[in-house]
C-alpha cells in the first residue's frame, strides 16, 4: 500500500508477541506516542504470538488459552494504542507470526474463502477503522511518498543494524526501510546519487527472556518517523530497566512505567 502525503508523523510499536508483550515497556511506549501525537500509527507486525499455530513442538503451559485469549488481550492493547493515538490512521502490517493464521488456513482449505475465518474478520479490523487491504501476502507493507517503506521485515542478521542493512540492500537502495523482526534496534546509512538512504530496525514490545532462548539479544523500545514530502527524520527509543524500574528518555523528558 501507498500513501502520498506533505507530512506524516508515524509510530511503529513492533513485535509485542501477545500474550507475551512486556506491559512495562509498553507503558513507556504508550506515553511516547501520546507525547508525539503522530498521524499514522502501525498495527500488527507480530502484535500477536499464535504460539498455539506454530508448527513447532509446544509447550501447554505456554499456549495461555490459545488463539481466543490472544485476541482477548490484543483488543485491550489495541485500545490504549488508539487512547495514546486517537487521530492517527491506522495501518495493519502482517507480521510472520500472524501469517501462523494464514497457513493454519491453508490447511483447511474448505474455510479459507469463508470471510468470517478471515484474519481481518476474526480481528474486525474494519470495525476497529485499521486499514488493510491485502490478506495474502507476508510482507504486506505501507509506503509513505517516495520517502519509506514500513514492514515487519524478513532478514535476521546477527548485529545491530546489519539486519537494517540487508532491508534496504534487498530494496536495490531504492527506498529507505523501517522493519521490525528482529527484536533490536539498529540503524544504518548509506550516501547514493539520489540522496541518503536509511534502513532501521524498530525494537520490540515483548518480553526478553522468553523460555526458548537463553538471553537473547533484544531490546524493547518504540521507532517514530517523520516524512515530510521525501524527507525522512527516523528517531529509535530505547526503553531499558526492568519491572516499574522500566525507563525512556526523550527530547528531555523521562518516561516510566
Amino acid at each position: 500500500m501507498r500513501i502520498e502525503t506533505p507530512l506524516a508523523r508515524i509510530a511503529f510499536p513492533s513485535d509485542e508477541h501477545i500474550p507475551y508483550q512486556n506491559d512495562y515497556a509498553r507503558a513507556v511506549a504508550l506515553q511516547i506516542v501520546a507525547d508525539f501525537n503522530p498521524s499514522i500509527l502501525i498495527s500488527g507486525s507480530d502484535a500477536m504470538d499464535l504460539y498455539s499455530l506454530s508448527k513447532f513442538d509446544k509447550n501447554p503451559e505456554r499456549i495461555k488459552g490459545g488463539v481466543y485469549e490472544e485476541i482477548k488481550i490484543w483488543n485491550r492493547c489495541q485500545n490504549e494504542w488508539f487512547d495514546s493515538a486517537p487521530s492517527a490512521d491506522r495501518y495493519y502490517i502482517l507480521g510472520n507470526h500472524e501469517y501462523r493464521y494464514l497457513r493454519f488456513l491453508w490447511n483447511l482449505p474448505q474455510l479459507y474463502y469463508v470471510p468470517k475465518f478471515a484474519l481481518a474478520e476474526i480481528l474486525e479490523l474494519d470495525k476497529k477503522g485499521i486499514i488493510w487491504n491485502d490478506n495474502d501476502r507476508l510482507n504486506t507493507e505501507l509506503q509513505v511518498n517516495d520517502a519509506v517503506v514500513i514492514k515487519h521485515g524478513k532478514y535476521v542478521r546477527k548485529e545491530s543494524a546489519y539486519s537494517a542493512r540487508a532491508e534496504v540492500d534487498g530494496e536495490r537502495y531504492s527506498i529507505s526501510t523501517i522493519t521490525g523482526h528482529t527484536h533490536r534496534g539498529g540503524s544504518y546509512f548509506s550516501r547514493s546519487r539520489s540522496g541518503i538512504i536509511q534502513g532501521h530496525e524498530a525494537f520490540c514490545l515483548c518480553d526478553l527472556e522468553p523460555e526458548y532462548i537463553e538471553h537473547p539479544n533484544w531490546q524493547n523500545g518504540i521507532t517514530l518517523a517523520e516524512v515530510k514530502n521525501n524527507d525522512l527524520t527516523v528517531e529509535n527509543i530505547l526503553i531499558h530497566g526492568e519491572g516499574k524500574n522500566t525507563i525512556a528518555r526523550w527530547r528531555g523528558k523521562e518516561y516510566r512505567a
